[in-house]
């Protein structure tokens, strides 16, 4: 290891459940060589205080809270990635449809207080579907993913299927004739008027 310049005293700092604290960078060009490294173990590092010491070196991600508290046991971040995979959706869309929510801060799911039950479970579920249906077929016309990921279009989605006068399967419809008059928008607002558009474009024709 040292002839490629993994020498011991440039080793990496882990915790005694091989978290590492320090040599994050080190770790994933060892990884990529297909080399060990060498390594210390920091008894004094707990799952209490691995975040904080992780954002001293590089901050953490919301992504590297929630597989962190999964990771040591709290089964309501473990239940909301289950939740995500069993709907082949991202995480992230979950979080959005949470926003609503009084109980649910960005600080809490950071600080390990996030709650995601059964109950909460149920009552996206549905949400979920119906809106993966239009933006999967939207990421298929669309070959920039990003003209139609954000949170805006996902809330947006939501908030306009949730009418009770709209038809999923003629909102369907609608985007399979004029989904090319689909374009990324500014805010919730102006995603939802252009839905409403598309959704009654075909309809004053017939």
């Amino acid at each position: 290891m040292s002839e490629i310049g993994f020498l011991p005293s440039h080793h990496i700092i882990i915790d005694s459940s091989f978290n590492i604290i320090d040599g994050q960078h080190r770790f994933l060009a060892a990884k990529r060589l297909g080399t060990g490294i060498y390594y210390m173990i920091d008894p004094n590092v707990t799952p209490e205080n691995l975040i904080s010491l992780n954002d001293l070196v590089c901050k953490w991600r919301p992504k590297d809270r929630i597989k962190h508290y999964s990771e040591i046991g709290n089964s309501d971040y473990q239940r909301l990635l289950d939740f995500a995979k069993s709907l082949s959706i991202p995480y992230s869309w979950v979080l959005d449809l949470l926003s609503e929510k009084i109980a649910y801060s960005v600080k809490g799911l950071n600080e390990g207080d996030f709650k995601f039950t059964k109950e909460d479970e149920e009552k996206l579920r549905e949400r979920l579907l119906n809106i993966k249906r239009p933006f999967d077929f939207l990421n298929q016309i669309k070959k920039d993913r990003t003209t139609v990921f954000g949170k805006k279009l996902i809330i947006a989605l939501d908030q306009f299927l949730c009418q009770k006068n709209i038809d999923l399967e003629k909102f369907m419809h609608r985007l399979e004739v004029d989904g090319c008059r689909f374009n990324r928008q500014n805010s919730v607002k102006d995603y939802k008027e252009m839905f409403e558009e598309i959704y009654k474009f075909r309809s004053k024709k017939t």
